[in-house]
Protein backbone atom coordinates (compact mmCIF):
# COMPACT_ATOMS: atom_id res chain seq x y z
CA UNK A 1 0.00 0.00 0.00
CA UNK A 2 1.27 3.12 -0.83
CA UNK A 3 1.44 6.48 1.61
CA UNK A 4 -0.86 8.08 -0.52
CA UNK A 5 -3.43 5.80 -0.23
CA UNK A 6 -2.90 5.49 3.39
CA UNK A 7 -2.71 9.52 3.92
CA UNK A 8 -5.98 9.81 1.80
CA UNK A 9 -7.66 7.63 4.59
CA UNK A 10 -5.96 9.56 6.95
CA UNK A 11 -7.34 13.12 6.54
CA UNK A 12 -10.59 11.49 7.12
CA UNK A 13 -11.16 11.35 11.01
CA UNK A 14 -13.65 12.65 12.97
CA UNK A 15 -14.63 13.27 17.28
CA UNK A 16 -17.70 11.80 18.94
CA UNK A 17 -18.23 14.61 19.69
CA UNK A 18 -20.17 17.84 18.82
CA UNK A 19 -22.31 17.69 15.44
CA UNK A 20 -22.11 15.27 12.92
CA UNK A 21 -23.60 17.14 10.21
CA UNK A 22 -21.12 20.59 10.30
CA UNK A 23 -18.25 18.17 10.71
CA UNK A 24 -17.08 20.40 13.22
CA UNK A 25 -15.80 17.30 15.45
CA UNK A 26 -14.24 16.07 12.80
CA UNK A 27 -11.92 18.68 12.36
CA UNK A 28 -11.29 18.81 16.07
CA UNK A 29 -10.26 14.92 15.53
CA UNK A 30 -8.32 15.53 12.95
CA UNK A 31 -5.90 18.15 14.72
CA UNK A 32 -5.92 16.11 17.72
CA UNK A 33 -4.58 13.26 15.97
CA UNK A 34 -2.24 14.92 13.47
CA UNK A 35 -0.33 15.82 16.99
CA UNK A 36 -0.33 12.44 18.61
CA UNK A 37 1.90 9.84 17.63
CA UNK A 38 0.51 6.53 16.50
CA UNK A 39 0.43 2.79 15.70
CA UNK A 40 -1.27 2.05 12.08
CA UNK A 41 -1.72 -1.36 10.85
CA UNK A 42 -3.36 -1.42 7.40
CA UNK A 43 -4.98 -4.34 5.56
CA UNK A 44 -6.12 -3.65 1.50
CA UNK A 45 -8.56 -6.16 0.20
CA UNK A 46 -9.24 -6.24 -3.94
CA UNK A 47 -13.21 -4.85 -4.09
CA UNK A 48 -13.06 -8.08 -6.73
CA UNK A 49 -12.38 -11.30 -5.34
CA UNK A 50 -8.94 -12.13 -6.61
CA UNK A 51 -8.00 -9.11 -8.63
CA UNK A 52 -4.87 -8.84 -6.47
CA UNK A 53 -3.14 -10.31 -3.19
CA UNK A 54 -4.61 -9.01 0.09
CA UNK A 55 -1.82 -6.21 1.49
CA UNK A 56 -0.76 -5.89 4.76
CA UNK A 57 0.86 -2.84 6.12
CA UNK A 58 2.11 -1.12 8.94
CA UNK A 59 3.25 2.18 10.00
CA UNK A 60 4.11 4.49 12.72
CA UNK A 61 3.41 8.22 12.98
CA UNK A 62 5.90 9.91 15.89
CA UNK A 63 7.79 13.05 15.98
CA UNK A 64 8.06 14.44 12.32
CA UNK A 65 8.71 11.04 11.05
CA UNK A 66 6.70 8.09 9.20
CA UNK A 67 8.11 4.82 9.68
CA UNK A 68 7.06 2.16 7.22
CA UNK A 69 7.36 -2.14 8.30
CA UNK A 70 9.16 -3.71 5.45
CA UNK A 71 8.30 -6.72 7.05
CA UNK A 72 10.82 -9.01 9.48
CA UNK A 73 10.99 -6.58 11.66
CA UNK A 74 12.97 -3.87 9.29
CA UNK A 75 11.83 -0.34 9.32
CA UNK A 76 12.33 2.50 6.75
CA UNK A 77 11.70 6.51 7.51
CA UNK A 78 10.65 9.27 5.74
CA UNK A 79 10.38 12.74 7.48
CA UNK A 80 6.41 14.31 6.83
CA UNK A 81 6.53 17.32 4.43
CA UNK A 82 3.08 17.71 5.12
CA UNK A 83 0.45 17.49 7.91
CA UNK A 84 -0.37 14.06 7.77
CA UNK A 85 -4.42 14.85 7.66
CA UNK A 86 -3.63 16.40 3.80
CA UNK A 87 -3.03 13.70 2.06
CA UNK A 88 -5.28 13.71 -1.38
CA UNK A 89 -8.27 14.69 0.14
CA UNK A 90 -7.34 17.91 1.29
CA UNK A 91 -7.53 20.88 3.87
CA UNK A 92 -9.68 18.87 6.87
CA UNK A 93 -11.76 22.64 6.15
CA UNK A 94 -13.10 20.46 3.73
CA UNK A 95 -14.64 17.80 5.40
CA UNK A 96 -18.76 17.82 4.80
CA UNK A 97 -21.85 15.71 4.63
CA UNK A 98 -20.72 13.62 8.16
CA UNK A 99 -23.40 10.98 8.96
CA UNK A 100 -23.29 8.89 11.84
CA UNK A 101 -23.35 5.08 10.77
CA UNK A 102 -23.73 2.27 13.64
CA UNK A 103 -20.88 1.83 16.40
CA UNK A 104 -18.10 -1.03 16.24
CA UNK A 105 -16.52 -2.76 19.42
CA UNK A 106 -12.75 -2.25 18.94
CA UNK A 107 -10.31 -4.12 21.01
CA UNK A 108 -13.03 -4.41 23.79
CA UNK A 109 -14.04 -0.57 23.00
CA UNK A 110 -17.14 1.08 21.62
CA UNK A 111 -16.52 3.39 19.02
CA UNK A 112 -19.09 5.75 17.66
CA UNK A 113 -19.50 5.92 14.06
CA UNK A 114 -19.34 8.39 11.31
CA UNK A 115 -19.17 8.63 6.99
CA UNK A 116 -17.68 11.64 6.20
CA UNK A 117 -17.04 13.39 2.48
CA UNK A 118 -13.88 14.82 1.43
CA UNK A 119 -12.72 16.98 -0.43
CA UNK A 120 -11.87 15.04 -3.31
CA UNK A 121 -15.68 13.49 -3.02
CA UNK A 122 -14.89 10.25 -1.80
CA UNK A 123 -16.60 8.63 1.79
CA UNK A 124 -14.70 7.52 4.49
CA UNK A 125 -16.55 5.63 7.42
CA UNK A 126 -14.10 6.01 10.90
CA UNK A 127 -15.04 5.06 14.41
CA UNK A 128 -14.23 7.16 16.63
CA UNK A 129 -12.92 6.53 20.61
CA UNK A 130 -15.28 8.30 22.59
CA UNK A 131 -12.56 8.32 25.68
CA UNK A 132 -10.07 9.86 23.52
CA UNK A 133 -11.71 11.57 20.48
CA UNK A 134 -8.72 9.94 18.64
CA UNK A 135 -9.92 7.32 15.62
CA UNK A 136 -9.71 3.72 16.03
CA UNK A 137 -10.83 3.16 12.76
CA UNK A 138 -10.68 4.03 9.20
CA UNK A 139 -12.50 2.20 6.14
CA UNK A 140 -12.10 3.58 2.58
CA UNK A 141 -13.42 2.48 -0.36
CA UNK A 142 -11.40 3.13 -3.35
CA UNK A 143 -13.92 1.64 -5.98
CA UNK A 144 -10.81 -0.87 -6.97
CA UNK A 145 -9.54 -1.60 -3.25
CA UNK A 146 -10.46 -1.09 0.40
CA UNK A 147 -8.36 0.01 2.88
CA UNK A 148 -9.24 -0.72 6.45
CA UNK A 149 -6.74 1.07 8.94
CA UNK A 150 -6.66 0.39 12.76
CA UNK A 151 -5.31 2.69 14.98
CA UNK A 152 -3.44 2.58 18.31
CA UNK A 153 -1.84 5.12 20.65
CA UNK A 154 -0.83 3.44 23.65
CA UNK A 155 3.49 3.02 23.96
CA UNK A 156 4.01 4.43 20.63
CA UNK A 157 7.83 4.41 20.24
CA UNK A 158 9.71 4.96 16.82
CA UNK A 159 11.41 1.80 15.62
CA UNK A 160 15.01 1.19 14.45
CA UNK A 161 15.47 1.56 10.87
CA UNK A 162 17.80 -0.28 8.75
Amino acid sequence: MTVAVYEMAMSAPVSARGSAANCSAAKRAATLQSKTPFHATIAVTPTTPGAFPIEHDEEIWVGNKIYTSLGDNRWISAPLTQNPMGGFTGPISGFKDCRSVPSASIRGEMATGYDVKMESGRRVKIWISPKSGLPMRDVVDQDILLATIEFDYANVRAPATH
